[in-house]
């Protein structure tokens, strides 16, 4: 079992905020990560005149999380994530993001310090992705992942799927037995694959057409002659 984080922001997903969510997009061979925090400014500033005062943050680990560079990697530290921070109303939102392909995102933080045990391998022509057991970066009510891909989705254990969107909801109450699991095609969606061939068939009926086209006016014009 993976040591319980306790250092700095228990890594990456501080998720203190009310909406956090951890999104992963598997594109052909590659995994797009995004994390997103949102945290309410009761979180990051003083809560008292005396710690105002003092120049004393409400949390010592909201600060840094949202100033300082992170990095994706568990064995590179000069890799860094793509990072944006805006305001929205009372709230501060944290966008984490970075692209990995699959025999990368082995090596990822959230993979290998997130949970219990990670799987992501190919076998028999299928690809397996899975995260089960302990969660061990709950820093808030909830955490969403959201799990989207373009190839054929063949099993799954998701709460939800919505517009092809596989979705699992972690909390207090079942942090402790995490079941994130899909196995997916290891090929492109059929729909995916569908249009393409539909495209380079319109290509070659267009050019048949155009071939065509000449051969007969060319034809026209002998017999003109």
């Amino acid at each position: 079992m993976k040591k319980k984080l306790v250092l700095f922001l228990a890594f990456i997903l501080l998720l203190t905020g009310c909406t956090n969510e951890y999104n992963l997009n598997i594109n052909d061979n590659n995994i797009s990560e995004e994390i997103i925090s949102v945290i309410p400014d009761s979180d990051i500033i003083p809560r008292t005149q005396e710690e105002i005062a003092d120049g004393i943050e409400a949390d010592d680990q909201i600060t840094p999380f949202i100033k300082e560079e992170q990095t994706p990697f568990i064995d590179n530290n000069t890799i860094k994530y793509k990072k944006s921070v805006s305001k929205s109303g009372t709230n501060t939102i944290v966008r984490l993001s970075y692209d990995y392909d699959i025999d990368s995102f082995k090596r990822s933080r959230v993979y290998n310090e997130c949970f219990e045990k990670s799987i992501i391998k190919r076998e028999n022509g299928y690809l397996r992705l899975g995260f089960v057991g302990n969660f061990y970066c709950l820093r808030g009510d909830s955490i969403t992942i959201n799990v989207k891909t373009n190839r054929k989705v063949l099993n799954d254990t998701a709460d939800d799927v919505d517009n092809n969107v596989y979705k699992w909801t972690i909390n207090d109450s079942n942090q402790d037995k995490v079941n994130i699991q899909m196995i997916l095609d290891d090929t492109l969606d059929t729909k995916s694959s569908d249009g393409y061939t539909l495209i380079l068939i319109i290509v070659f009926v267009i050019f048949i057409g155009i071939e065509l086209f000449f051969i007969f006016h060319k034809e026209k014009e002998r017999r003109n002659k």
